[in-house]
């Protein structure tokens, strides 16, 4: 069993009846940066909220201005653009509502990711960008729409267990 970097520290005190596991001679315990804590559930519940806020507000700004975003799209060559608008804000409402509840909270950040990679390439193109301008400002916006889905993988791996083992 391979043991993620950062996650986990590797002790030689195999005699040790305090740590998790023994792997040969050597034992794996938790490293006191991931040990339970009595205020972590609160931290993880405040990133949570804060992380699906972004969505949230986008999920509600594509479901009640479906037609102006949609004709946004269209304007960057997306097909049946008002409908993916709509269902775009569906898949964010679902991904962001499931991260704050905490109610399958990997679902909901792989929502998240699956509308946020596609649309870092459709709608941030910014290598077709001809003004510098317009194209610094879609650059940014397509470096934070694929960090925002980093962010969301992440986020599905540390809902698991703490070795990681089911990512």
């Amino acid at each position: 069993m391979s043991v993620p970097p950062g996650r986990w520290t590797i002790e030689a005190e195999a005699d040790d009846p305090s740590n998790d596991e023994t792997i040969g001679p050597r034992t794996r315990r938790p490293s006191p940066s991931c040990a339970p804590e009595a205020g972590i559930d609160v931290l993880v519940l405040i990133g949570g909220v804060l992380f699906a806020i972004v969505f949230l507000s986008s999920a509600v700004g594509h479901l009640t201005q479906h037609q102006r975003i949609g004709a946004y799209a269209a304007s960057k060559g997306l097909p049946a653009a008002e409908s993916a608008t709509v269902l775009s804000g569906v898949l964010l409402l679902l991904g962001g509502l499931s991260i704050v509840f905490g109610f399958w909270a990997d679902l909901g950040a792989l929502l998240v990711a699956v509308f946020l990679f596609p649309t870092a390439l459709v709608m941030r193109a910014f290598w077709k960008e001809t003004d510098p301008q317009r194209r610094q400002t879609e650059q940014i916006s397509f470096l934070k729409d694929t960090a925002l889905g980093g962010a969301a993988l992440v986020s599905r791996c540390s809902s698991r267990t703490p070795d990681m083992t089911s990512c």
